[in-house]
């Protein structure tokens, strides 16, 4: 699998990551792909939760996976041509909500998972949360 080194990342890919919003309560096993075309790249985003299900005082976050997709089966993040976008963390985040508070998270590379970013949390109530 090829990996590609993305040093900044266009507006248009990060307006794609803020729509990709999922919400999750505690208990429930969500993540969501969404596929974006930005020029002539698609690019599919996963976004969902570390840990699930989540329990209140259980380490748990947001677990986002950005790949150009493979032309081929587009919506696979396993497929063959799929290939991780890295170096992410600079300029992208994420913002947490759960009712009205919200607070936003700064992405860091998971270990040994190209493409992959977490942002670790601890629920301290059992709420519905979108990111």
């Amino acid at each position: 699998m090829q990996k590609t080194n993305v040093p900044a990342l266009t507006g248009a890919l990060a307006l794609a990551v803020l729509v990709s919003l999922v919400s999750v309560t505690p208990q429930a096993f969500a993540h969501q792909r969404q596929l974006y075309t930005i020029g002539d790249q698609d690019y599919l985003i996963v976004i969902g939760s570390l840990n699930e299900p989540i329990f209140v005082d259980d380490k748990s976050g947001v677990d986002l996976r950005v790949l150009r997709a493979d032309p081929n089966n587009p919506m696979n993040s396993s497929a063959e041509g799929a290939v991780p976008v890295e170096a992410l963390e600079e300029t992208v985040q994420v913002e947490i909500a759960a009712g009205n508070n919200t607070k936003v998270l700064q992405l860091e590379p998971a270990f040994g998972e190209p493409g992959a970013y977490e942002a670790p949390f601890y629920p301290t109530v059992a709420t519905t949360l979108t990111y």
